[in-house]
């Protein structure tokens, strides 16, 4: 008496061969592509395509706590980033005023160090 084969899609689904060049060469190579219609979409997966707005990032916050009148201590932009002391440092030496080309004063104040953003071009 013969077994009876499973009769479930993915399993009879013949996967599609297409011809992609490989980079930096002429030959082509096969690359096996199967159809994922029958997988469920994670919801990691579906939570990473959601869109942030432009002030919900971390340098937009960093941006924000600088702009303010009495600006902002190092453990205060930490806090609000959830970063490191030295990533704070490293975001507005590099960054802000680097690659941004704004200017951050810093004063000695009661509650320690603090930064501002002072003025030079905004890229934003």
């Amino acid at each position: 008496m013969p077994k009876s084969q499973p009769k479930t899609a993915a399993l009879n689904e013949k996967p599609q061969i297409t011809q992609k060049p490989i980079k930096g060469s002429d030959k082509p190579s096969a690359k096996i592509v199967r159809s994922n219609k029958s997988r469920p979409k994670t919801a990691k997966k579906a939570a990473s395509k959601s869109k942030k707005s432009p002030g919900d990032s971390k340098q937009s916050i960093i941006l924000a706590l600088l702009r303010r009148p009495e600006g902002a201590t190092i453990d205060e932009i930490a806090k609000a980033t959830g970063w490191q002391r030295h990533s704070v440092q490293g975001m507005m030496s590099g960054v802000l005023r680097k690659r941004l080309g704004l200017t951050i004063a810093s004063d000695k104040e009661e509650r320690g160090r603090v930064y501002r953003i002072t003025g030079g071009a905004s890229r934003l």
